[in-house]
């Protein structure tokens, strides 16, 4: 997928086991102001026209008690989606309880992760008044293993001068943290921002109407290009027209039955974990679970989030060995955990509606609305949005039933939202003898 908007990924450091720096008094932890940082630039998402984000994380916890393993997860997540910049949110820690300021670290002194790393501590140093500890180098995992221009940002000592803990860890701060943030980005992408809104685009002002326009990017209908602008002059060819005008007679038609599927159908879905890596998968029969090969990641045993929030373990029972993109990425798990299954589709109708659930980036319980666009051999394609972690997801369609399952999203310029989905047939060829 060609993608017209420019996607960071943010990393709240620490969570679960490990709170990171804690305060001389013990009330104030690293893990949870960081988390709380995260949270505010993901409620201001859509500050930044052009912009996406995703998140490591946006609940406590973390991808493993080993070290590595829980950092390499961070960078997978960001790896996998494609992002364009990564920013590691932490704050200091200091043995002797006097360290205070800010700094913000990157793999080099040149490049376009120092350039971000400037914008980012110029905005700190303009907005808190804390003391200015400068730009740093480091060869910190998450800086050497995204690939992309990466930082990690100190926002203060929470472990370090009482006082600085104190303020530090104020929720008015932590959110003058994230503002601090999401204004050295868009300072790093020549984006304006006016009060913290959305700014004008560079050609807005070609727009007939530029108030609509910017409704429409609010509410996720268009995006920019990365060079900050619209193309509102773009022509649309014929079969675009086609295509939106079947796509709003399709899923308007059925919109008010969305909440309803949602609620009966989502408890099918749960979230993997397996060796760093997280994925979705779907219950096709009490005690198995649908997912992607990729998803499972050659591991015999694997995690489950369950509806109920329960987490669990799961045996994985048949493996077809494939990869993203490949008709045999599926995979088969077995669990004690009863969920409830998704019933397998007959048939698939070109142009029907469905909805895409699953946990993009990992986040709980995602769903959007589409239709069928193609349909063909191994696959088909919708244009509801899947995104990496709605991979082993599922496609269902009006009557709730898996028509897909999520593989691979194509990323090159020019293409969006063109992803893969395995289609049922495939599906039922796989677990036949098993299930």
């Amino acid at each position: 997928m060609g993608r017209d908007i420019m996607l960071i990924c943010i990393d709240p450091g620490h969570g679960g086991r490990d709170p990171g720096a804690v305060s001389k008094c013990g009330k104030y932890q690293e893990n949870n102001n960081v988390l709380a940082i995260a949270k505010e630039i993901h409620v201001r998402k859509d500050d930044l026209p052009a912009v996406d984000f995703i998140f490591t994380r946006l609940v406590d916890g973390y991808f493993s008690a080993n070290e590595l393993a829980d950092l390499q997860a961070r960078c997978d997540i960001a790896n996998s989606a494609g992002a364009d910049l990564f920013v590691s949110i932490h704050q200091n820690g200091d043995i002797n309880y006097q360290g205070r300021g800010i700094e913000t670290f990157s793999m080099a002194e040149t490049g376009e992760g120092r350039k971000l790393a400037k914008a980012i501590q110029d905005q700190l140093v303009k907005q808190t008044g804390l003391i200015n500890r400068g730009l740093k180098t480091a060869n910190w995992y998450v800086l050497r293993n995204t690939k992309m221009p990466a930082v990690l940002v100190e926002c203060g000592f929470v472990g370090g001068d009482p006082e600085e803990a104190e303020y530090v860890s104020r929720p008015e701060t932590l959110k003058l943290f994230a503002d601090c943030i999401l204004r050295g980005i868009a300072d790093y992408l020549n984006i304006k921002l006016e009060d913290g809104k959305l700014s004008k685009f560079k050609d807005l002002d070609k727009c007939m109407y530029p108030e609509l326009a910017l409704e429409a990017i609010k509410e996720g209908l268009v995006g920019g290009f990365p060079d900050g602008t619209l193309r509102p002059d773009a022509s649309l060819t014929r079969e675009q027209g086609w295509l939106i005008d079947l796509r709003q007679q399709r899923v308007f038609g059925q919109a008010h039955n969305i909440p309803k599927m949602v609620d009966q159908f989502m408890p099918s879905i749960v979230r993997i974990w397996s060796n760093g890596t997280v994925g979705s998968g779907s219950f096709i029969a009490p005690n198995y679970i649908l997912t992607n090969s990729h998803v499972a990641n050659g591991q015999k045993e694997v995690t489950i989030d369950t509806d109920t929030r329960d987490q669990v373990k799961g045996k994985v029972v048949k493996d077809a060995g494939g990869h993203a993109g490949d008709g045999l990425d599926l995979a088969l798990i077995e669990t004690e955990f009863t969920g409830p299954p998704l019933a397998l589709a007959e048939k698939i109708v070109h142009g029907e509606f469905c909805l895409a659930l699953g946990m993009p980036a990992g986040e709980w319980q995602s769903v959007s609305a589409g239709i069928v666009t193609r349909y063909g051999g191994d696959f088909l394609q919708v244009d509801a949005l899947v995104n990496p972690g709605n991979s082993g997801g599922a496609i269902i369609n009006s009557a709730g039933q898996l028509i897909g399952v999520p593989t691979w999203k194509f990323v090159a310029q020019g293409f969006d939202n063109h992803n893969y989905d395995i289609v049922v047939d495939r599906v039922k060829e796989f677990i036949k003898g098993v299930v």
